[in-house]
């Protein structure tokens, strides 16, 4: 519980520091009375304080100058700019400087339009760091839910544990037993081989599985083997599905790479997750686009953190990343649950997917943003929503949707160079989803191959296609 405790104290170190780095309220975009006030007094100490007719403006004709400093003021504060023809009449044939006066009132509005932008673009930011940090509090806070769900081991099964390892060569310093966030058991086991011995952590797996009466694995991030230094490994409950997968690309003609990326993960939580990303564009660019945020969410994703908190978070980096180069991509995310078959997507600004049972298939698109586009209003929402929530999100994303695959189930994820390639792209969708429905095979090669040949059919390749395949089978 000591180190629940020192996890939780981070946490809410974090949301502090979240909460305080916050910009409340609606940015202003119209210069305010008091910059507008401070361009007037910046221009009357440097032209009517000099000037020679300075006592008949502002002691015989005061009444009339305050006017024209009031409309100056005024109009700085509404437009933003002033025209000659804004003023009093009397005071813009009395004035002598009128002209300059003119241009560098005109001239310190701007600087004060600039001044506001570049705040508008701080608080931004602000608000942007105040979201990643309540973010980062939440999977802390999520790490620490695994220490709180430490279960007592029974000490006959320890003991048999500790029994059969040391028969094999293997020395046992810890045990510890947990459910971890999904009530999937995973044991953690500090131990190490004796007299030099190298063995295999699968065979430890089957050792402890036979102790347990229950099928275990090697996680995915735990070593292949034990060797005679202490060391830790973590097994999970063996999962009921497993997901083969193909991906098959095809370049815009003339050009030298392809602007799409992809990658296939999958976590010590029995979770397979799909990845494809749309650099905006094609050539280098559009693939230096895909390729980091790719990158950035196996990172994220393989760190532990969720996939919401993992686009979010990617989502804020681009942004920021967009006030110097424009850099946009689209996300495409299929997580499947090796245990239950739960499948769901979050897409920004991707194209439709689809799922395919037998000769039925059923097409999944929404309408959001490509990652790094994000309007004042879309973060200002995006951080109430995170701040609310308080540290743990479930589905808050409006672009997410949830379904449960059986075995031999196909998932189809694409690119949306497949449907622009097609020569119509009206109707594109509807007519990959009639191909799917006619191709009999379960082999995600054959799928990938059919499905190219049969959409794109010898047209010329304008933009990059990406085809994702996942099949859905048994874990044997």
């Amino acid at each position: 519980m000591l180190v629940y405790n020192k996890l939780i104290e981070y946490v809410d170190v974090i949301r502090d520091m979240s909460h305080n780095m916050r910009v409340n309220g609606e940015m202003k975009h119209n210069i305010s009375y008091g910059r507008s006030t401070r361009v007037f007094e910046k221009i009357s100490y440097k032209y009517c304080r000099k000037c020679d007719r300075c006592d008949i403006c502002w002691e015989k004709e005061v009444e009339s100058s305050y006017k024209a400093a009031n409309v100056l003021v005024d109009k700085g504060t509404q437009l933003g700019r002033i025209e000659i023809s804004d003023l009093p009449r009397n005071f813009a044939i009395r004035c002598k400087n009128i002209d300059r006066l003119l241009l560098e009132a005109n001239a310190g509005f701007e600087i004060e339009r600039c001044n506001l932008r570049w705040i508008e673009r701080i608080n931004d930011l602000k608000n942007i760091m105040s979201i990643q940090l309540n973010e980062i509090a939440s999977s802390i806070y999520e790490l620490g839910q695994n220490y709180s769900n430490l279960i007592a081991l029974d000490k006959d099964v320890e003991k048999g544990i500790r029994k059969i390892l040391r028969k094999h060569g293997i020395y046992v310093k810890e045990v510890y037993y947990y459910e971890n966030k999904h009530g999937l058991k995973e044991i953690n086991i500090t131990l190490r081989t004796i007299k030099k011995k190298v063995i295999k952590s699968s065979f430890i797996a089957c050792l402890i599985s036979n102790v347990l009466k229950e099928d275990m694995e090697v996680s995915i991030n735990s070593r292949e083997t034990v060797k005679n230094s202490l060391c830790e490994i973590v097994l999970v409950q063996k999962s009921l599905y497993q997901i083969k997968t193909y991906f098959k690309v095809m370049k815009k003609e003339g050009e030298i790479l392809c602007g799409d990326n992809y990658t296939v993960l999958k976590d010590n939580c029995g979770q397979t997750v799909m990845l494809l990303s749309d650099g905006m564009g094609t050539g280098l660019q559009a693939f230096e686009e895909s390729k980091k945020l790719i990158e950035m969410l196996e990172s994220l994703l393989q760190a532990g953190f969720s996939k919401e908190i993992a686009v979010r978070l990617i989502h804020s980096a681009m942004y920021i990343n967009s006030f110097e180069n424009s850099m946009y991509a689209t996300v495409d995310i299929c997580l499947i649950d090796n245990y239950t078959g739960r499948c769901e997507f979050i897409k920004n600004g991707a194209a439709p997917s689809f799922i395919k049972r037998a000769n039925k298939v059923e097409i999944i698109e929404y309408n959001s943003l490509p990652i790094g586009i994000l309007d004042a209003k879309g973060y200002k929402q995006e951080y109430e929503e995170s701040y609310n929530n308080q540290i743990v999100y479930e589905n808050g994303n409006s672009n997410q949707q949830e379904y449960f695959l059986e075995e031999g189930d196909i998932v189809v994820m694409i690119t949306d160079g497949l449907e622009e390639n097609m020569g119509d792209y009206i109707g594109a969708t509807s007519r990959i989803k009639d191909v799917l429905s006619g191709i009999n095979s379960n082999n995600p090669k054959t799928i990938a191959d059919i499905l190219m040949e049969k959409c794109i059919e010898g047209n010329i390749v304008n933009d990059d296609v990406s085809v994702l395949i996942g099949i859905l089978w048994k874990n044997n």
